[in-house]
């Protein structure tokens, strides 16, 4: 039976034509009842209808207002009103009857005006001020409508005019302590970052309104200056209105290069350090850093001054490191000491790298390569091992079996070459340097290594000569599958060097020599992040230590040449450094007398008003004193009168009478 009703169904398409037919009776019918309904509806229905919605609106419920209603149901007997024809007649009635009303009300009141205007003008009794009379009382509220959106447009000028301008407000009473130059860092940093490097002791509001930020250092000057010679600083307090200012600031160190050397090194935070070190770590360099730095070079002509002696490992360096050295105990027989002496600025260098294989005793040298600073190969050799070798290690030397048999150089014949080559202020020069001096059975004290000189104490690993090959210097080494060359890789380690020493200590790192600084970084390299244009306007010799950094240098002789290049660069730059010497130098002149002083202090602040001239409106606008370098230099500004009363007593040392020394501090927004 199943099968039988499967067939007639398929037979009949599955009931699709008769359920087909069924359905479309029933539409027809469906649209039949539904075209009655709306030709032919009755006015009862229509009614009902729309008589909800009416007592909604209206509200009335009387016969009359039914008798209404069906009116505005229907035109004719038959055809009925559409609701929203409906509801728009009655929006526009309502309309209508407002304005009607508002019209009514505007004839009543200049109806009344005119009414007592013409009383006023009817008297004949009355005077002309009796007549102005009603007409200020009926203007009366007219004025102070206006007054009133007089002020308000007055201060909506103000509200955006401090929108627009950048504000300084100084709060020092949040400093703990005295004011010092890393106040001004956070001032410098505040400017630029804004609320993400904020100053506890003063704030910039609409930091992002400031053009320029323009920064004058007068070599030399002290707060002593200002006291004995108020009439010079002028000019000065006419320009820095704020009662507060001047800042007496304590320097710890007046040196030029001192005192830019604290206050531009500005501190790292942790997260920024392991950023840092990771960058270089996973190889990630700045490709241009090395055309920067060499343009900056050629810019100002002069090489850094930091010699190569400044990149030597200190004692401390060499223990912790695993230098071989001396005092160590623990050191097996066959180690050899050099005899060296102190090593200068221009003690040669040479760099040095060794292949090792593997023996019963441990690692032991099987090549070594020695390059000289003009990149040529001095010493080449081949050395056979005494122990029996267990793994040559060729992936990594590129030395087999084969090519040490002929061999007949032992390591007390490489050992006594390098006595006989080296000069006693030899300096060594290579990468991991510990492990080849191990190798050697070595002593050397005179030592740069550059997987320290381009090191960062928050890397867990050194960075490989590979990489800072490839990102400083172009090279690509270590690419072949025979192993290592230890020529190629002795000649890489020097021109890092050399391009270390050639732009300063600052260059990418200064974490490998002896003074170097881990949690410090270049002020300008900061502003460099954020897209900000630096320049500094200042003698040659205090621009060396920044040749690396990313700031435009610009030599002058005087401070009349600074003025000079300093209009163009203010308008170009987004911070400017300008640093004026006049002063330091006739101060430590032999023939100086106090008029003459007087006359130079007087001229200096009268070329930082100029500088202040030049500076668009929105800018922060710093002055800066370095305090004296001695006490003879302060005593040579006071009078002749006025030196007994004021005379430091003889008993202190010189420490404690510099320290007597404060330097200043003039700052503010140049308004509009």
């Amino acid at each position: 039976m199943g099968k039988k009703g499967k067939n007639k169904r398929s037979k009949r398409g599955h009931g699709v034509s008769k359920n087909a037919k069924h359905l479309a009776r029933r539409g027809e019918k469906r649209r039949k009842t539904e075209t009655e309904d709306t030709t032919e509806e009755k006015p009862a229905k229509k009614l009902r209808r729309f008589e909800a919605e009416e007592r909604a609106q209206d509200g009335a419920c009387t016969p009359e207002g039914q008798e209404q209603r069906l009116k505005k149901l229907r035109v004719d007997d038959d055809t009925p009103v559409p609701l929203v024809e409906r509801l728009t007649d009655g929006s526009e009635t309502n309309k209508k009857k407002k304005k009607q009303k508002k019209k009514k009300t505007d004839c009543e009141t200049s109806q009344d005006e005119g009414r007592s205007a013409g009383e006023g003008h009817l008297g004949d009794n009355l005077s002309s001020d009796d007549v102005m009379a009603p007409q200020g009382q009926s203007q009366g509220p007219e004025n102070s409508d206006t007054k009133h959106q007089k002020n308000k447009n007055k201060s909506k000028k103000e509200t955006s005019s401090q929108d627009t301008q950048a504000v300084l407000h100084l709060t020092l009473n949040n400093l703990e302590g005295e004011f010092r130059l890393a106040q001004v860092q956070q001032l410098l940093l505040h400017a630029f970052l804004g609320k993400r490097k904020s100053a506890p002791w003063c704030q910039i509001q609409n930091f992002n309104k400031l053009r320029k930020v323009v920064l004058v250092v007068l070599n030399g000057v002290s707060s002593e200056h200002l006291a004995q010679h108020p009439e010079c600083f002028a000019q000065l307090a006419a320009m820095f209105p704020n009662k507060k200012v001047p800042l007496a600031m304590k320097v710890a160190d007046s040196r030029p290069r001192e005192f830019m050397r604290d206050l531009l090194r500005v501190p790292v935070s942790k997260t920024a350090q392991k950023k840092l070190g990771k960058d270089l770590e996973n190889g990630v360099v700045d490709p241009d850093l090395v055309e920067k730095s060499a343009s900056c070079a050629k810019h100002t002509g002069e090489k850094s001054t930091v010699g190569r002696t400044h990149f030597l490992l200190n004692r401390e360096q060499l223990r912790a490191n695993r230098f071989p050295l001396d005092t160590d105990t623990a050191l097996s027989e066959g180690f050899v000491s050099f005899e060296t002496c102190t090593p200068t600025d221009t003690s040669p260098m040479y760099a040095i790298d060794c292949e090792m294989c593997e023996t019963e005793v441990g690692k032991e040298l099987t090549r070594i390569s020695v390059v000289g600073e003009d990149l040529k190969t001095v010493y080449n050799s081949l050395v056979k091992p005494r122990r029996l070798v267990k793994d040559y290690m060729t992936q990594f030397s590129g030395i087999c079996e084969k090519d040490l048999k002929d061999v007949t150089t032992r390591l007390e014949h490489v050992q006594e070459m390098l006595q006989e080559l080296l000069p006693p202020d030899g300096i060594l020069v290579g990468h991991s340097l510990e492990n080849d001096l191990q190798a050697l059975k070595m002593i050397h004290p005179h030592v740069i290594d550059t997987s320290l000189l381009f090191n960062h104490p928050t890397w867990r690993f050194k960075p490989k000569l590979r990489t800072l090959a490839s990102k400083l210097l172009g090279k690509e080494i270590q690419t072949g599958t025979g192993g290592h060359d230890s020529v190629e890789d002795a000649a890489a380690a020097m021109q890092l060097v050399q391009l270390k020493i050639a732009n300063g200590p600052s260059f990418l790192l200064d974490h490998g020599g002896a003074n170097s600084v881990s949690d410090t970084e270049s002020y300008f390299r900061v502003l460099a992040r954020e897209k900000k244009t630096a320049t500094m306007v200042d003698t040659a010799s205090c621009l060396k230590p920044f040749l690396g950094h990313p700031v435009h240098c610009v030599p002058v002789v005087s401070d009349r040449e600074a003025l000079a290049k300093a209009q163009s660069e203010i308008r170009s730059k987004h911070f400017v450094w300008v640093q004026l010497h006049s002063w330091h130098t006739v101060a430590n002149s032999s023939m100086c007398e106090p008029s003459i002083l007087a006359e130079t202090l007087a001229r200096l602040c009268a070329r930082v008003c100029e500088l202040y001239n030049m500076v668009p409106e929105n800018s922060l606008f710093v002055v800066l004193t370095t305090g004296a370098e001695s006490v003879g230099q302060l005593s040579q500004t006071l009078d002749k009168g006025s030196q007994e009363n004021v005379q430091i007593g003889e008993g202190r040392n010189d420490q404690e009478k510099t320290k007597c020394s404060h330097g200043l501090c003039y700052l503010t927004v140049k308004k509009c």
